[in-house]
């Protein structure tokens, strides 16, 4: 049988305290503070691309910063190989869908960082990335006015919506 107890410490009314639990609790305040910044950060970076046609190498240093060098250049080659599609309807609001590398098709919303992809599903979804190479891809082309904008009737937007969702 282990005999190994939990670090504990006695606090002033003689409770026993889990140290563990405590640095627990401590690290996950600090994380989410941490991510809030990095948020923020990300957001002011991709808010600065905001008019301009191309972007700036101080700005990418910072995008690399945030995002990392692979989620970038992944993100970048979309946007450079014409792959955000903004699709436009009379009565709806615009609809991004990026392609992806195999042919796919993914619905982002840039907004709130949401995209029907895997990566977002297991590791967006759970906090483990800020968001997927669609998600930055869209939201890079959405601010350099770089999507390339497509036309489509109320019934096609709404298959498009159907068919994004149902998969």
């Amino acid at each position: 049988m282990n005999d190994i107890q939990p670090a504990t410490e006695v606090n002033d009314s003689n409770e026993h305290v889990d140290i563990g639990l405590q640095w627990k609790k401590s690290w996950a305040a600090d994380m989410s503070e941490s991510h809030q910044t990095i948020r923020a950060l990300a957001q002011k970076v991709l808010s600065s691309l905001r008019g301009l046609k191309e972007i700036p190498s101080e700005t990418l240093l910072s995008l690399a910063f945030v995002f990392g060098d692979n989620l970038v250049m992944s993100a970048l080659d979309i946007v450079d190989r014409g792959l955000v599609l903004l699709y436009k309807s009379p009565s709806a609001a615009p609809l991004v869908n990026v392609k992806g590398s195999k042919g796919q098709q993914y619905l982002v919303l840039p907004e709130t960082s949401y995209c029907d992809c895997e990566v977002y599903k297991f590791k967006v979804a759970k906090g483990l990335e800020m968001m997927c190479k669609h998600v930055l891809a869209a939201k890079v082309a959405t601010a350099l006015s770089l999507c390339k904008e497509v036309q489509i009737t109320d019934k096609a937007f709404q298959q498009l919506v159907v068919g994004a969702t149902s998969h």
